[in-house]
């Protein structure tokens, strides 16, 4: 779910006056809530543990690194918790590799400051 919902944006971002890709990201939207929905009533909201942004705002290490911060105009990740297992964590709530994560974050990102 994670990489079709970044890929649906990531093209629609680098070819934003294409009308199918905003039809492509808005399908992809509303299958990813249908998803979501099915998820909750599954296993309920997320608790505190998942909740990494909150965790970044206070200044704790983050679970699935999905903060970024410019450092001397670099996006570099926010601290994590026991990095070494965080592919290991991100796969597990269905979120790809950080690597991939990282190098879309920056292309993206990349192209919003060209514009």
């Amino acid at each position: 779910m994670a990489d079709r919902d970044q890929f649906a944006r990531y093209a629609e971002l680098n070819d934003p006056d294409n009308a199918e890709l905003k039809k492509t990201t808005a399908r992809v939207n509303d299958e990813n809530i249908v998803e979501f929905e099915g998820i909750i009533a599954r296993v309920g909201w997320p608790g505190k543990s998942l909740v990494g942004t909150k965790a970044s705002g206070e200044g704790l290490p983050q679970v699935y690194r999905t903060q970024f911060h410019q450092v001397d105009g670099e996006w570099v990740p926010r601290p994590i918790e026991d990095e070494a297992n965080v592919d290991a964590r991100r796969k597990s709530v269905g979120l790809g590799p950080l690597a991939e994560y990282h190098a879309l974050f920056k292309q993206m990102h990349a192209r919003k400051a060209k514009e």
